[in-house]
């Protein structure tokens, strides 16, 4: 697949990944092997069912979906790397990006995007910001606030760390 081009993709890949970031991380807190064993037997419902009953706390219903592409990356002596490539529709804006899950961190490459005709980049990436707060479910919760990190790699807490904060 070609790059995806744009001046702001850095930014855009932010954005993204502030707002998947909840959904990143229970995918992450489920077993590997789950992950593994339907990506090897090509099980996209189950994918796509694993990945909406994770995005169900954070977006709207529809908003984020799994578009039944999917790899695994095997190194002898490394851990595993599983990427989902995932579509985010919301309010004009459709976005798709592979999300990268490995035992540490995950991440966001930006794949595809498509606005509204007639914006500027800086405009387009205005709209993304504001398509995907209205895609957020309602909850007490604060909404990630995106670009303040350098990396759209950053890395995340571990799921056990991230339990962890809740309970004190």
């Amino acid at each position: 697949m070609r790059a995806y081009a744009c001046p702001d993709r850095k930014v855009r890949e932010q954005i993204i990944s502030a707002y998947v970031r909840p959904v990143a991380m229970e995918l992450r807190s489920l077993e590997l092997d789950l992950l593994l064993k339907n990506i090897m037997t090509l099980r996209s419902g189950n994918l796509e069912s694993v990945v909406e009953a994770s995005s169900e706390l954070y977006f709207k219903p529809g908003t984020l979906r799994y578009n039944r592409i999917s790899e695994i990356e095997l190194q002898w002596g490394c851990l595993p790397k599983v990427r989902l490539v995932l579509t985010l529709d919301s309010h004009g804006v459709t976005v798709s990006f592979a999300l990268q899950l490995d035992t540490f961190s995950a991440g966001v490459d930006l794949q595809y995007a498509s606005f509204p005709a007639g914006l500027t980049a800086k405009a387009e990436t205005q709209l993304l910001r504001q398509a995907l707060r209205k895609a957020r479910r309602k909850s007490g919760r604060k909404q990630p606030c995106a670009g303040r990190h350098s990396s759209a790699q950053r890395p995340m807490a571990r799921p056990t760390q991230v339990f962890a904060n809740k309970l004190i």
